[in-house]
């Protein structure tokens, strides 16, 4: 994946944020991942254009697999909430995303498999990544933070529910229904 400057991904937030749209394909991310099995995490909040269409998703490896999928290095299914992207969740999110890309990072974590969050902002292929390692309480993840689990909660509750298994959308077995644990 290419590489944004600070300066791109902050005028594709801006886009977003005045307009209430993906502009030109634009990516605005918010994930929680890392850590060991059974608290294993990869929740990806993001809104994007998927099939034409501008929406709000949540995608997280179902839990049925992953496990035996990681370790095998198997791909992994995907279980997916997603509703179509309202413009004022577009104008909130790209804005939260500005103060944290004019910002540092975190730096890297030397501790294998350690927890992170991550803000993403990207188009076209090339994105800008600010990566937080551990468990940080920072200031200044807290209110995108609020934001995703707001919205992770109305996905969850009213969203589109399948799976992504290699690029393919497949029912979620009734039996297994909403196992990813949050």
């Amino acid at each position: 994946m290419d590489s944004l400057s600070t300066r791109e991904a902050i005028q594709i937030a801006e886009g977003c944020a005045s307009s209430g749209t993906l502009k030109n394909g634009a990516r605005l991310e918010y994930f929680v991942g890392g850590g060991v099995p059974p608290h294993r995490r990869a929740d990806q909040f993001w809104f994007h254009v998927r099939d034409g269409a501008e929406v709000m998703e949540l995608s997280s490896p179902w839990q049925v697999d992953y496990d035996e999928r990681a370790e095998t290095g198997t791909p992994l299914a995907n279980e997916v909430w997603q509703l179509p992207a309202s413009q004022a969740d577009i104008r909130k999110m790209a804005t939260l995303c500005v103060p944290i890309l004019n910002g540092s990072d975190g730096g890297g974590s030397s501790v294998p498999d350690a927890m992170r969050r991550e803000v993403v902002v990207g188009r076209d292929g090339a994105e800008l990544t600010r990566a937080f390692p551990g468990n940080p309480r920072a200031a200044l993840l807290d209110d995108i933070e609020r934001f995703a689990e707001e919205r992770i909660a109305t996905l969850k509750k009213d969203g589109r529910h399948f799976l992504m298994d290699r690029g393919k959308k497949l029912p979620v077995p009734s039996a297994t229904a909403s196992t990813t644990k949050r």
